[in-house]
């Protein structure tokens, strides 16, 4: 895991929690 890891993976889960309301929307 190199520089800005976490920062990838939190944007990672932030857009998949957004598509999937988006869908349930």
């Amino acid at each position: 895991c190199g520089s800005g890891c976490g920062v990838v993976m939190i944007a990672v889960i932030v857009v998949t929690t957004m598509y999937n309301a988006t869908i349930v929307a």
